[in-house]
């Protein structure tokens, strides 16, 4: 169960006590999201760093009503989101699985004009 405390407290104050017991309470539940998408230990802290980033920046403005569901199901969202980033930002800058990186390489590849195959463009 939420404690609707504990996030009136984030929302309304920056205080490291609080942040630090919110990862007490939610860190875990972070990492087994994070888990469940099949990310390695390393890239699991990241997501738990993304996620609290993302919630501070978020928690000024953050209103919790329990009639728009549970809280567990927002922060889930938000990690998913993060997780999304984390594999997206990966991609483009290279970081993509081997299997993966190789079938790309072979659809891309340079391929010379003077393939048969290949139509002169002037």
């Amino acid at each position: 169960m939420t404690h609707a405390s504990l996030l009136a407290r984030l929302t309304a104050d920056a205080d490291p006590m609080v942040w630090g017991e919110f990862l007490d309470r939610y860190g875990e539940l972070i990492q087994s999201f994070a888990r469940r998408q099949n990310l390695q230990a390393a890239d699991r802290d990241d997501v738990v760093q993304d996620v609290l980033v993302a919630l501070t920046q978020n928690m000024p403005r953050f209103t919790y009503d329990q009639s728009r569901g549970k809280f567990r199901s927002y922060l889930k969202t938000i990690t998913l989101r993060a997780i999304f980033k984390k594999s997206l930002l990966s991609r483009i800058c290279g970081r993509v699985p081997v299997r993966v990186a190789a079938q790309e390489h072979d659809r891309w590849r340079f391929r010379p004009l003077s393939t048969p195959d290949s139509r002169r463009l002037f």
